[in-house]
């Protein structure tokens, strides 16, 4: 055989994968990847396709093909059962039958996306080999039961007290195998109960708890009644709400934004007084995100220059509240600005005020 000859089988082979066979790998990796999500397009998803481009770049698509970083714009879960999607076409369509083994494939998944990854995987599978932790396997037990044929436990002795109940006197780094499946434990591999490990969570929830505070526990949110049709629009106060339309789950969510965006772009707390305002929720709401608490006393400093402001709960929320009234027309304009819909613009709007 020529070079000649070589050389144009392998350009036609290279041609071949780039465009037949890409194409199929991509148009299967999608449909596995929507069914593992749950992500109908005819029923309004935020995540409509997943494709690979010519570049062999992977990249989602939302609503009005707006195009969605992986890295950026998925949470974990969809992320993982991205992954997981190409591997799984690219076996299937290159027809190679060989195992495919996976550590911690449900890590960071939960509910039906964590078993609709576990079903489409055993089903796209010629044989699956998976490595699960305990958690991964809390909730699909009974796809384990009907689809497994051979399930053993693997134990890290470096694991006791811990995590395991009974010490293995092994000293040196090793890990040891039993032949204890989902459902049962031995002396080698019986750890504690997850109870006792509810338990020891929950006191130490409760612990941390004790040291967070709420100074806004017993001070009013409000906001001037012009902005009142902004927050029912764009605020999901319905079960029906579309998160495309409401991106906020709660108006203290908006009003929060409003307040931080202020502060980001340097605008002045507004005058609340000069505005006929409305209780829209009350500072006890604070309580459940610590975090914002702890925001809301920074940006009171920062805009103050001083640090005794933390003490007067009332003066750092007239100084909230009057930020959140210079940035609720900013976040509206975000929310406004783009040919998407608003949750895009205000996320595209977010990520470039962020740069």
């Amino acid at each position: 055989m020529t070079k000649a000859r070589i050389e144009f089988q392998r350009k036609s082979a290279y041609c071949r994968i780039t465009t037949e066979e890409l194409l199929k790998v991509s148009e299967l990796m999608n449909s596995i990847f929507l069914e593992m999500i749950g992500a109908d397009p005819e029923q309004g998803a935020i995540i409509r396709r997943a494709e690979i481009s010519q570049d062999f770049d992977i990249t989602a698509y939302g609503p009005n093909d707006r195009t969605l970083n992986p890295d950026r714009d998925l949470n974990g879960a969809s992320r993982r059962a991205l992954t997981l999607a190409f591997i799984l076409a690219l076996t299937k369509v290159s027809e190679v039958e060989a195992p495919n083994v996976i550590d911690t494939p449900l890590g960071m998944t939960s509910g039906y996306v964590k078993r609709s990854i576990l079903r489409t995987a055993v089903r796209e599978s010629a044989q699956l080999i998976l490595f699960l932790t305990h958690d991964e396997i809390a909730g699909c037990e009974e796809i384990i039961d009907q689809a497994a044929g051979k399930v053993f436990t693997l134990t890290n002795p470096a694991h006791f007290p811990k995590m395991l109940m009974n010490d293995l006197g092994v000293e040196e780094r090793k890990v040891l195998r039993c032949e204890c499946d989902h459902r049962n434990e031995c002396q080698l591999c019986h750890r504690h109960p997850d109870v006792q490990v509810e338990l020891k969570m929950a006191s130490w929830e409760s612990t941390m708890a004790d040291r967070y505070f709420n100074p806004f526990q017993a001070i009013d949110i409000n906001v001037p009644v012009e902005f009142h049709e902004a927050f029912t629009r764009y605020c999901q106060r319905s079960a029906g709400a579309i998160i495309d339309q409401s991106p906020f789950p709660r108006m203290v969510d908006l009003w929060f934004l409003s307040v931080c965006v202020a502060a980001r772009v340097g605008l002045d707390p507004a005058d609340i007084t000069k505005h006929d305002t409305r209780k829209i929720i009350d500072g006890s709401i604070l309580g459940s995100d610590p975090w914002r608490v702890h925001t809301l006393m920074l940006i009171a400093v920062g805009k103050t220059g001083d640090v005794q402001i933390v003490s007067e709960p009332r003066k750092m929320m007239t100084l909230a509240n009057g930020l959140a009234v210079a940035g609720i027309p900013k976040v509206i304009e975000m929310l406004q600005n783009g040919s998407a819909e608003p949750i895009w613009n205000l996320s595209d709007a977010i990520d470039n005020l962020l740069r």
